[in-house]
């Protein structure tokens, strides 16, 4: 059986686009759990950055790869850089 969930339901809503900081860690939506509710991969926190991401083929790893990074640049803001 095949699941399929449309981007925007995990993705941030326009307004949020690159307005989350990094500095203590990184909460990601990755899809959904359950009815009504939010998946996340945190990141950054203690012993949460690491994550291991496995299946046989075709089991949607790609996407979710896609899923992960798409979000993560939608979710945070860009870097200040700094002159010296």
């Amino acid at each position: 059986m095949r699941v399929q969930v449309p981007f925007e339901s995990a993705s941030p809503k326009p307004e949020e686009y690159w307005s989350a900081s990094s500095e203590t860690g990184i909460r990601l939506p990755l899809g959904k759990s359950g009815a009504d509710r939010l998946q996340y991969l945190d990141l950054g926190q203690g012993t949460t950055q690491h994550a291991l991401i496995a299946g046989k083929t075709g089991s949607g790893k790609s996407n979710l790869f896609h899923v992960i990074i798409t979000n993560a640049s939608l979710c945070t803001a860009r870097a200040k850089s700094s002159s010296t």
